[in-house]
């Protein structure tokens, strides 16, 4: 597949530290199919001769192409009207990009535009002109702030009710973009990554002994970003006299530049070195930095899901932050830090003297943070750009409502030799899509749940014998790029699970399968490509079933199992897999992991107090918002009284 990127957030040899959240994901993307990237910058006439006063006036120099971690980057100069002319950058960056984009006809299958105004708007404007379909991404104050502008707000609506697919990095941008009529199974929630390689737990003294500051025992507060007032770092600075009056042994660390540095340098001149001016840092040193400090802040007034966040919790390092855009989706338990109104330095400044008077263990804040890298948050943004390439449309709404899990690709609908001329669509991981939540069941799904109940537990299982407090977590769709994560929270817990595992997943993951056993967990088959089992034939079915057992790990499941992508059963499927030998398991409580991304909400769904002895639940991997979810669950468990067993373990429960 080919894409063509148009975004101005994006790094150049002048700007290299700019938005590495999307060079990131991009640079990942591009390593899955063919990436070229108009990054464009800003110009009008005469804005050389202001480049003293002026950041658009610098950027004059940088050079028109050049390529950043393996990308063929182009730079466009795109005319603005500084001050009054917002409402017409849409159509002034559509005209501006054109001339690049029709020498490029034809090369491309989609486009991506990331930031939503005016990157957005003008890139589906110009993959109408070619016909190619668009997807749009969703950052943070492109909504949280110029949605709400009225000259912009119609623009934007119109922009993306037009994109294929809409591609948001938190729920709550999500939620802004059905706010503009989009419809929900257009939009695919798509978490930020992060680099596991650099930011991990450091420790501290050792660090700081890196940086040359060993034996400097102060505490840290440390912020990188811009300095900006809507970043909140005015309220930071006036927070933080408040801090340095009762906690006179910490110092404030900021990693950045911005127009507000002039007034947070004066605000904080008095307390001398206890405030660390550092200007922009190579990316490389920031985690050094993060390791070297006790604390994060970040009291911006909008946010997506700011990197910065994921970064330090990846370090290990505790967050003081404000409750806007995604961060609450991310500092969603209190060991990972606190959260406080926007605009109120005074609430600021007790979080931050409370936070650093509490101990934590970096692990613990690394492991309930932990998120996906960046080769997973590209590895679900290409499955986005497939399905939008396909299409060139919205799907159908009846397939969306289903809770499809990875590697669907389509091809329930089109079984066997169809599927194999498209491997990228069969072997995609999945998309968090936001569908409309779980209705309560009716008489028809309360009389086929009889029916199933009634099946010999030999040929299908709902749930296990109610004897005592024992259920079983079961976790489809995998292996995965998180797949280790999972492991270590239920590792931290004593808790022993059954994954259902793909075949076409398993490449790469071997590791992890043997993992798994080696934890006493179960492995067992979720099909070896993922294809509905009732609409296969028997030789299909029997291939799916035999190719999936030949990767799993010994020793095999106690019973031989298989759950059917989507838990689609037929009684001709039954036949078919018991007369292979195998146990289908279902399940009799469903996590709704696949119908929302908030960890909280995931976490009340299966509180023990909505639990039964005997449920099996169902969760999928993958997906940062359940894992986020993992150990408040198990921790709740684990103070009812509850135990967390393998489905074989439920199944052989005495009654």
């Amino acid at each position: 597949m080919r894409v063509l990127v148009v975004t101005k957030i994006f790094p150049n040899v002048l700007e290299p530290l700019s938005a590495p959240f999307n060079r990131q994901q991009i640079a990942a993307l591009g390593r899955r199919c063919d990436v070229e990237v108009l990054a464009t910058i800003p110009w009008f006439p005469g804005a050389g001769l202001l480049s003293r006063w002026l950041p658009v006036g610098r950027l004059t120099g940088v050079p028109r192409a050049e390529v950043i971690d393996g990308l063929p980057v182009t730079h466009p100069r795109v005319l603005y009207l500084p001050r009054f002319g917002h409402a017409f950058s849409a159509a002034l960056y559509a005209a501006s990009v054109l001339p690049e984009v029709l020498r490029r006809r034809g090369r491309f299958d989609v486009l991506l535009g990331s930031w939503a105004y005016p990157d957005g708007a003008a890139t589906v404007a110009l993959g109408a002109l070619l016909g190619v379909p668009t997807v749009v991404k969703l950052h943070g104050s492109d909504m949280d702030v110029l949605s709400l502008r009225p000259t912009l707000r119609a623009q934007m609506a119109l922009a993306l009710g037009r994109a294929a697919r809409v591609v948001a990095v938190s729920r709550k941008l999500a939620e802004a973009a059905q706010g503009l009529g989009v419809s929900p199974d257009r939009i695919d929630v798509i978490g930020n990554g992060v680099d596991g390689t650099v930011f991990y737990p450091r420790d501290r003294a050792a660090a700081r002994a890196d940086l040359g500051r060993a034996g400097d025992v102060r505490k840290w507060i440390l912020y990188v970003g811009r300095i900006e007032s809507d970043k909140g770092i005015l309220d930071l600075a006036s927070a933080f006299r408040v801090v340095a009056t009762a906690r006179p042994e910490t110092t404030l660390v900021l990693i950045g530049d911005g127009r507000a540095r002039t007034v947070v340098e004066e605000t904080l001149r008095s307390l001398g070195d206890r405030v660390l001016f550092l200007g922009p840092r190579p990316f490389t040193e920031v985690p050094i930095w993060m390791g070297a400090a006790d604390l994060l802040t970040l009291p911006s007034h909008h946010e997506g899901t700011p990197n910065v966040i994921l970064e330090a919790l990846a370090c290990g390092r505790r967050v003081v932050a404000t409750r806007v855009g995604g961060i609450p989706d991310v500092v969603h338990r209190d060991e990972l830090g606190a959260l406080v109104p926007v605009r109120d330095p005074d609430a600021l400044a007790a979080a931050l003297i409370a936070t650093l008077d509490e101990p934590y263990d970096p692990a613990a804040v690394a492991a309930f943070g932990a998120r996906g890298g960046w080769d997973e948050s590209a590895s679900q943004l290409h499955h986005t750009l497939v399905r939008a390439a396909a299409t060139g449309s919205p799907p159908n709404e009846a397939m969306m409502a289903v809770a499809a899990p990875p590697y669907d690709g389509h091809a329930s609908s089109r079984a066997g030799a169809d599927a194999a001329h498209r491997p990228e669509e069969v072997e995609q991981p999945h998309v968090q899509r936001l569908a409309p939540p779980s209705p309560a069941p009716g008489w028809k799904s309360r009389l086929v749940n009889l029916a199933a109940d009634a099946v010999p537990q030999s040929i299908l299982v709902r749930r296990g014998k109610r004897a005592d407090r024992r259920v079983a977590l079961t976790f489809d769709d995998g292996p995965h790029e998180m797949t280790d994560a999972y492991l270590d929270v239920l590792g931290r817990f004593g808790v022993r699970a059954t994954f259902f595992v793909v075949g076409v997943a398993c490449a790469g993951r071997e590791d992890s399968l043997l993992r798994m056993a080696a934890q006493g967990h179960e492995v067992a088959s979720h099909g070896y490509t993922h294809q509905i089992f009732p609409e296969l034939d028997g030789n299909t079915l029997r291939e799916e079933l035999r190719r999936t057992a030949e990767l799993l790990p010994p020793p095999r499941t106690s019973r031989a199992l298989v759950r059917p992508p989507r838990g689609a059963i037929s009684l001709r499927s039954l036949a078919l897999t018991a007369r292979a030998g195998y146990t289908t398991v279902h399940w009799s409580l469903d996590s709704d992991d696949c119908r929302t991304s908030s960890p909280e909400e995931i976490v009340t769904r299966l509180s023990p107090a909505t639990l039964r002895p005997g449920e099996i639940v169902l969760l999928h991997e993958g997906q940062s918002w359940t894992l986020a979810a993992l150990p408040s669950i198990l921790e709740a468990l684990s103070v009812a009284g509850w135990q967390a067993v393998t489905v074989g373990d439920l199944l052989n429960s005495p009654a």
